[in-house]
């Protein structure tokens, strides 16, 4: 991406040292922790972050890789490189395309990217060269913007772009968020041939200084308002975001609202446990589903459920919840729809379908699930459900 642009003729930095001076610590240095986590970065590996900027994740990644771990950063900016090689971290840093990226086949034991993907010129391809330079059996982590919609602060801004300036400049701040649709982009990874891969939303937010501060840090941004607003229609802009934006004003004056992430991965081992447990429940193989709890877990139904209670070991959610509604119901079916990840941490959204025995009521309800895992085992888990139909069905 190009950050030729100068901010504005008060501020002598460049558009990439702002960006590194505001947006970073604004967005960027938050997320990085989050994606090392999906990644799994550990001691000793080979780390390779796409669209590096300048260096927020891969200065993360140098830490977690040693002793012994290499971090390579790479940008197609010459200028985002110069701003990241004045860091202090133990990166090589190198300048290169990501549909064209200059390493061998199969050379890194994780390979991450963080808000860059939307801006590549051929996104398919991108994917591609990020899968032919990982190891087998690595893991792959790519971090994109989630829709608009989902973060409220950036949408009541472009909506007041429309107001002042109409839908050309409103559309170039959108550009951002392009990505932002999970089955957009499941496609986009079928289309790339990345096997098994994932796409989980992350919770996350936005912490400026000011309302000030972000529209100076948007001015500075040269893919999407850097260059398209003169002076006057910034301080316009700057005068009625004001308002515009108060709802997400905090006591200390910051700007701070939600903005989360979709995350492509391939290789995230609480996700893919968790999936495994649906699908073998849903073939009738409870073994394996008690096979993958935890010695000690907490095993959590809900309050007002039949089968409300804790329970802690595979014996008593056995004998407390999977041996009692095989009992009570015909055909009781767990359908997940849609998985959010965070690390350790998944949270399945899905709907139950059942008829219950004794009454022969139908019962359909949605739920959400929370998992903890580790090393592969389920650590917790909490249901949340609308128990009064469940009941209802019963009687």
């Amino acid at each position: 991406m190009s950050t030729t642009r100068q901010t504005n003729a008060r501020d002598p930095r460049t558009p990439a040292e702002v960006y590194d001076a505001q947006f970073v610590p604004a967005l960027f240095r938050p997320w990085a922790a989050k994606v090392c986590d999906l990644a799994r970065i550990a001691p000793g590996q080979r780390v390779l972050d796409v669209a590096c900027g300048t260096g927020a994740l891969t200065s993360v990644a140098a830490e977690r890789v040693q002793p012994g771990g290499v971090a390579i950063g790479l940008d197609a900016s010459a200028e985002m490189l110069a701003v990241a090689r004045r860091k202090d971290a133990p990166v090589e840093w190198r300048e290169g395309r990501a549909e064209a990226l200059p390493f061998p086949d199969a050379s890194f034991d994780r390979v991450v990217s963080q808000f860059g993907l939307m801006f590549f010129a051929d996104r398919a391809l991108a994917l591609r060269e990020m899968q032919r330079v990982l190891k087998p059996g690595g893991r792959l982590a790519v971090a994109v913007c989630d829709g608009l919609e989902r973060s409220p602060g950036y949408a009541a801004l472009a909506a007041l772009l429309e107001r002042l300036f109409g839908s050309a400049v409103a559309d170039a701040f959108r550009a951002p968020f392009a990505l932002g649709d999970a089955d957009r982009l499941r496609a986009l990874c079928a289309e790339a041939g990345l096997a098994g891969a994932e796409v989980a939303r992350l919770a996350g937010e936005v912490r400026f200084e000011s309302v000030d501060a972000l529209v100076a840090t948007e001015r500075a941004c040269a893919w999407t308002l850097g260059g398209l607003l003169d002076d006057a229609q910034f301080e316009r802009l700057r005068a009625e975001a004001q308002q515009a934006l108060a709802p997400f004003v905090d006591a200390s004056g910051g700007a701070v609202f939600a903005m989360p992430a979709l995350v492509i991965g391939t290789g995230s081992a609480a996700l893919d446990a968790v999936r495994r447990i649906y699908a073998d429940f849903a073939a009738g193989d409870v073994a394996s589903v008690l096979g993958a709890l935890a010695a000690d877990v907490e095993w959590s139904e809900a309050d007002g459920s039949p089968y409300a209670g804790t329970y802690r070991s595979a014996r008593e959610v056995c004998d407390g919840v999977f041996a009692r509604l095989a009992a009570d119901w015909h055909g009781f079916e767990v359908r997940p729809v849609d998985f959010i990840a965070d690390g350790p941490r998944i949270v399945a959204l899905g709907t139950y379908c059942a008829r219950h025995a004794a009454s022969g009521k139908p019962f359909e309800a949605p739920f959400a699930h929370a998992w903890w895992c580790a090393d592969g085992k389920v650590l917790r888990f909490r249901q949340y459900t609308d128990t009064a139909l469940m009941r209802d069905a019963m009687r």
